[in-house]
């Protein structure tokens, strides 16, 4: 626990100093930060660019003067594609353009560039286009004094746009906030603003107006603050979760009834406050206020060692002394016996009753496939809901093995083959009551795959009592095996109510959402269309991206 405190106080100074780094003491030296960024942003973009440009101008290919045949044009293409970075062809592009400013050869995301601006001087400017702000790069090819040809490069500057139409205002990500940038006129007045500046470009017309929200500012340092506490907590949480060894061994080692209660009760509290712990320190920098993969995980890795303290407590306690009273061969005897096991059996039936409901809603909720466990596509969320529900299944199942063995923890029968049948009778009883009660009262459930999980859990009960025993004398591969097939029991168990879900699931949204998408298709794709054509009319720039189009453009 020492350790624990001082490793917490640790990631909490070292959180403060990277803070400090990334944020400055003021708004004012995070702005400054976030402007060198840009900038540095920038002229890196920049340097790429005119990297790409000279690469391709330098070759022959590209300043030929010779009429291009087929095979030529080839080549060309051949040659913008080699110069162009394979890792950035999303949002880079490169263009080879004759003296009458056509195109030749391209290659990656290009854009259409006016006449002028293709026949003019080198330069790296920024210009609007359909696709949003463009950082190019114009670099002409001459012979003997005489252009040949024109090497355009250019780069997306936008990764968002801010609003549909709005092609010049954008939103770049930096590694401390995110700023709206928008494209305005070099000679425009400068901001005045605290929270504004300008990143100017060379030669160019335009210059981008940078703005950054004080909201976002205080957001990206209250998730960094957020973050921090997390590490810490987290910390503290592992220093507790690892204080229970001592606690382990002491309840190993105890003879005493009492001792073993106050031992157990203390195990599950510190499990279930370290889950809180945990909880509250991942709850604020969590993407969404809904419960995410991990929680789920977390939760069902805490209910599955809750589920296996109690299932050990009832075995421990069957064998402590004092023993449980012995019940003779009498009427009221067998009736209590009967009675007992037909509680149980309709508490275990009420509890997978209830699992069958909430697992019905995970399945409704979930994007993922559940059916399948595969590790690929390796998904960090999926794999965390796969195994979660495997815990799930299992922390459920064994769940009702302990409401099951909860009656020989009351009463000691003599071991004959009647007594067993009295409570294999009074166990149906009670299954065969719950079953028909919850199906008249509530909610519908497939009723066979509930009967395959009832059936689960009376064989589970019923190996524990032949196992339980023995498993202290086994060697540890044994002890690992019979912990597989324990988790691996439920989740067969459970399959077929995962699959019944996930049909009546499918069949649901086929119905619901599917269905009126194909009976409205012709409607939406109209109203979509016309949507898009308002949205193209909206555009600032429309008029002037039109207009510099050439004449013999298409």
């Amino acid at each position: 626990m020492r350790a624990g405190v001082v490793a917490a106080l640790v990631a909490g100074v070292a959180g403060y100093a990277v803070e400090r780094v990334r944020f400055g003491g003021s708004d004012q030296a995070a702005l400054d930060r976030v402007q060198v960024e840009i900038r540095d942003r920038f002229e890196r973009s920049a340097a790429s660019l005119s990297a790409i440009a000279t690469r391709v101008a330098a070759n022959p290919e590209a300043g030929s003067s010779a009429p291009r045949d087929p095979a030529g044009i080839r080549r060309l293409f051949d040659l913008v594609a080699t110069a162009l970075p394979q890792d950035n062809t999303r949002r880079t592009g490169v263009t080879v353009y004759d003296t009458a400013a056509a195109s030749l050869a391209w290659a990656g995301r290009v854009s259409d560039l006016p006449k002028e601006r293709v026949q003019g001087p080198a330069a790296m400017l920024i210009a609007p286009s359909a696709l949003g702000p463009r950082l190019i790069r114009v670099e002409p090819i001459t012979a003997d004094g005489v252009r040949v040809s024109t090497v355009v490069a250019e780069q997306s500057l936008g990764m968002t746009e801010e609003a549909p139409g709005l092609v010049d205002t954008f939103v770049m990500q930096t590694s401390t906030v995110q700023v709206t940038l928008r494209l305005g006129a070099a000679a425009a007045p400068a901001a005045t603003s605290p929270y504004r500046f300008v990143v100017p470009a060379r030669d160019s017309p335009f210059v981008l107006e940078a703005e950054v929200a004080p909201a976002d500012l205080a957001a990206s340092r209250a998730r960094w603050r957020s973050i921090t506490w997390a590490t810490m907590l987290c910390i503290v949480g592992a220093a507790v979760l690892l204080s229970m060894g001592p606690l382990v061994d002491m309840r190993r080692r105890t003879r005493e009834t009492s001792h073993f209660l106050v031992l157990t009760a203390a195990l599950i509290v510190i499990v279930v406050c370290v889950r809180v712990i945990v909880y509250f320190a991942l709850a604020p920098i969590a993407p969404t206020p809904e419960p995410t993969p991990l929680d789920l995980f977390l939760t069902t890795v805490t209910m599955a060692s809750v589920v296996w303290l109690v299932l050990d407590l009832i075995e421990r306690r069957r064998a402590a002394r004092p023993r449980p009273r012995l019940l003779m061969p009498t009427s009221g005897a067998m009736a209590t016996i009967a009675a007992g096991y037909a509680a149980a059996g309709f508490g275990a039936c009420w509890l997978l009753w209830a699992y069958e409901g909430f697992l019905k809603r995970v399945v409704a909720d979930t994007t993922l496939d559940l059916l399948h466990f595969s590790l690929h596509p390796l998904s960090a969320s999926r794999i965390a809901i796969e195994f979660a529900l495997v815990l799930l299944h299992s922390a459920i199942v064994w769940g009702a093995v302990a409401i099951l063995r909860l009656p020989p923890m009351l009463w000691r029968t003599p071991r004959s083959g009647r007594w067993r049948l009295i409570a294999t009778a009074g166990w149906l009883a009670g299954t065969a009551a719950g079953v028909g009660i919850v199906r008249a009262a509530g909610p519908p459930v497939p009723i066979g795959p509930l009967a395959i999980a009832l059936a689960a859990v009376g064989l589970s009960a019923v190996a524990l009592a032949r196992v339980g025993g023995r498993l202290r004398r086994m060697s540890q591969s044994g002890r690992l095996a019979v912990f597989f097939i324990a988790l691996l029991t439920p989740a067969v168990a459970m399959y077929p109510s995962l699959l019944a879900h996930a049909t009546e699931a499918k069949e649901r949204l086929v119905a619901t959402e599917f269905g009126s998408q194909a009976a409205t298709l012709r409607e939406d794709l109209q109203r979509r269309l016309q949507q898009a054509v308002e949205q193209i009319d909206a555009i600032p720039s429309l008029a002037d991206f039109v207009n510099g189009s050439s004449a013999d453009t298409p």
